[in-house]
């Protein structure tokens, strides 16, 4: 858990080529931290709607195309 922290992922690395020229000057935000599953649920029960549906896909493995991106780890 700590070592998520550590990545800022508001900010793409602009040296990630194509993928930056088209989506990387649009996630501008910085100091975003990897939220935790348990703030997500935190922050959906304040909104007090309890017909709230989540759906969560989770990865076993990891995705070689992700792994290129090149987020700043902080």
């Amino acid at each position: 858990m700590e070592e998520l922290k550590k990545y800022d992922v508001g900010v793409m690395n602009p040296n990630c080529g194509e993928y930056y020229d088209l989506h990387g000057r649009t996630q501008v935000s910085h100091s975003t931290a990897v939220p935790r599953l348990e703030d997500l649920f935190e922050l959906v029960k304040s909104y007090g709607d309890k017909n709230i549906i989540l759906n969560i896909e989770t990865k076993s493995y990891p995705d070689p195309a992700i792994l290129t991106l090149g987020f700043y780890t902080g």
